[in-house]
């Protein structure tokens, strides 16, 4: 996970029970870890990445992304992308204001081509 406050506590909630969770691009300054007794009874451990191993770390995202059994395309959909509700927005309907009012609302979009 990476990013904003919400992408940091969106992977706790979709981190199994006793799971590893891989901490990553991370923005400055202080945020909120919503509902920690979640992360402590859960046993759930977090890493963070130092530096830059980016080859073995894509390769590790891309092995974890591709395995259905592990179910992070399901939690992505479902907790991250909101199963889809307001959260793609259709190339055809772009504008600015779109894009940013969708922005405002959740920090993961797709758009549609």
């Amino acid at each position: 996970m990476a990013g904003f406050n919400s992408s940091f506590n969106n992977a706790i909630f979709a981190t199994r029970r006793g799971g590893d969770m891989i901490a990553f691009g991370i923005k400055t300054g202080d945020f909120v870890l919503e509902d920690f007794n979640r992360f402590i009874v859960r046993g759930i451990s977090i890493h963070a990445i130092i530096g830059r191993r980016l080859p073995e770390t894509w390769e590790m995202t891309q092995r974890l992304f591709a395995d259905p059994k592990n179910k992070i395309q399901e939690n992505i959909w479902n907790i991250i992308l909101a199963q889809g509700k307001d959260t793609i927005l259709p190339l055809r309907e772009y504008t600015k204001e779109r894009f940013e009012e969708m922005m405002a609302k959740h920090p993961k979009l797709l758009i549609e081509i």
